[in-house]
């Protein structure tokens, strides 16, 4: 039996903000779907729709909560079953460490293309990891808490560059691309929602309220996902889909000098949400290591070590990470980890309860 007194609890809030700084980062660090060549109206639908699948799936989530809320989805079927709870487990781990790679990669490409191009990427991930390691360490408590002043920040700075873009701003650019497919672009939004099944594994760390905190999120996701995306495609039109970092790039079209001069202020905002995103994924990663081996120490910096030693592979060689984030992070693994695992996990629950009774 695995013992749940000594887990940290944050606030439903809390959780919410957490997990929304991983959703600002993957809109600040991913183009949109409008450079894939979906048109704006296309790209509206999809989030819309993509946010009531993610809606559905989160019910069992919910459920569940009601029913074991100091478990994670992990730690309650190895209490049922201790090889079906380690190979879930492993999937949670697998998607865990898969997207805190990729995170780490696409970070240390973005600082090596605008900022230290001479920088040794051995040294700079080394340098990375062992902050986000540091982080990690400090807990989800700890996380949660400075989520809010980056969000805090985050949300001065979007207002201030969507005043200063009013000028550059064209709504003939929300007409100009090709009408792909409705189900691709759900399929591809979908995908990138990872926190979501981040969410399965931290809602035994939530006081009370699951339920607020994580509809909460939804709706906060799609509210800055509309705004951001139509934001790059009313300032950047057609240019966005051949710029790899559109949220950045919209400063030098605004006619706020603010930004132009002040690529620092948007440096240490990226790094920040990258850091906590980072930080999150490795510290889920380091307690489902403790929960396969409890006496184990040090877990986050074992999960630390095995990222860095990945994100190197992936640095210098041919492999490419998008791709295989693509397999192991895509939207049949969300939908397999935030919904069906926990659907089955309460029937469980529930079907052990009444026999009880």
């Amino acid at each position: 039996m695995i013992l749940n007194e000594s887990i940290p609890k944050i606030s439903w809030g809390q959780m919410l903000i957490v997990l929304l700084i991983c959703r600002i980062f993957t809109l600040m660090t991913y183009v949109p779907l409008i450079s894939d060549g979906y048109n704006f109206q296309i790209q509206l639908v999809a989030a819309i729709i993509s946010t009531v699948i993610q809606a559905i799936i989160i019910i069992p989530l919910v459920l569940f909560n009601k029913v074991s809320p100091n478990e994670s989805v992990t730690s309650a079927i190895i209490n049922k079953n201790k090889i079906l709870g380690y190979c879930a487990g492993i999937l949670y781990l697998i998607f865990f460490m898969t997207y805190a790679v990729s995170a780490l990669l696409h970070f240390m490409r973005f600082l090596n293309d605008r900022f230290f191009p001479e920088t040794d990427h051995a040294l700079m991930l080394f340098i990375l990891i062992a902050v986000c390691a540091y982080c990690a360490y400090c807990g989800i408590e700890g996380l949660s808490r400075s989520s809010l002043i980056v969000l805090i920040f985050f949300i001065i700075m979007l207002i201030v560059m969507a005043v200063s873009s009013v000028q550059s701003f064209d709504t003939v650019n929300f007409y100009s691309y090709d009408n792909k497919g409705l189900f691709a672009a759900v399929t591809e939004d979908l995908a990138r929602n990872s926190e979501i099944v981040a969410a399965a594994f931290l809602i035994k760390n939530v006081k009370n309220r699951c339920k607020c905190s994580l509809y909460g999120l939804l709706a906060a996701k799609l509210i800055l996902s509309e705004i951001i995306t139509a934001l790059i495609i009313g300032v950047l039109g057609d240019f966005s889909k051949y710029t790899d970092y559109p949220f950045m790039t919209i400063g030098s079209y605004s006619g706020a000098g603010f930004f132009q001069r002040n690529d620092a202020i948007y440096l240490i905002l990226w790094t920040v949400t990258a850091v906590i995103s980072i930080a999150l994924f490795i510290a889920l990663s380091g307690e489902l290591l403790k929960e396969f081996f409890p006496k184990i120490k040090l877990q986050n910096s074992i999960i630390s070590a095995v990222i860095f030693a990945a994100a190197l592979f992936f640095t210098y060689t041919d492999m490419d990470i998008t791709s295989l984030r693509g397999y192991i992070c895509g939207a049949v693994s969300l939908i397999i980890l935030a919904g069906i695992i926990p659907l089955c996990l309460w029937l469980s629950t529930k079907g052990s309860v009444k026999n009880e009774k």
